[in-house]
C-alpha cells in the first residue's frame, strides 16, 4: 500500500474559487512559497510518479492551506479495509512470544517475509506493493 496524492485536484478546486473571485490562479511555486515547501517537492507529490515518504509537516501545511483533512489530499492505494482481525494479531503475538522464549533478543525479533501481516512496513512498501501502486497510478477514464 502507498498513498496517491490528490494535490492537483485540490489546487484546481482552489484556483476555481480564486478565479470566480476575480483573482489569478496560483501555481505550485506560489503555494510552496506561502506554506514553506519547495515547488519541486510539491510537484513531486502532485505528480504521483513514485512512492514517497512524506514529512507529516508537509501534510499539515497542505491541509491547512487547502482547509481540509488528510483524506482530501491523499488516498490509500489499495484502499484500507480495516485493521487486522484479532485472530491474525494473536497469531503474530504468539510468534513473537515463541521467539522471545527461544532467547532471541527483543531488538532482533523479526517475522519471515511470508509471515508478515498486511500492515507491516516491508509489506506496505516492498516490491509487490510498488507494483500495485504503479498500476493504481494509471490514468483514470
Amino acid at each position: 500500500m502507498a498513498w496517491r496524492y490528490l494535490l492537483e485536484e485540490r489546487l484546481r478546486e482552489f484556483n476555481q474559487g480564486r478565479v470566480s473571485r476575480g483573482k489569478q490562479p496560483l501555481r505550485w511555486a506560489d503555494v510552496g512559497f506561502v506554506i514553506g515547501i519547495s515547488r519541486q517537492a510539491l510537484q513531486n507529490l502532485a505528480s504521483n510518479r513514485e512512492m514517497k515518504v512524506t514529512n507529516t509537516r508537509h501534510l499539515d501545511a497542505l491541509c491547512r492551506f487547502f482547509n481540509c483533512g488528510p483524506d482530501r489530499i491523499m488516498e490509500a492505494v489499495p484502499a484500507v479495509d480495516g485493521p487486522p482481525p484479532d485472530e491474525e494479531l494473536d497469531r503474530f503475538i504468539t510468534m513473537k512470544e515463541r521467539l522471545k522464549g527461544d532467547g532471541v533478543p527483543e531488538k532482533d525479533l523479526a517475522l519471515d517475509i511470508a509471515d508478515r501481516p498486511p500492515c507491516h512496513i516491508d509489506v506496505l512498501y516492498g516490491d509487490e506493493a510498488l507494483e500495485t501502486w504503479k498500476l493504481a497510478q494509471a490514468p483514470r477514464p
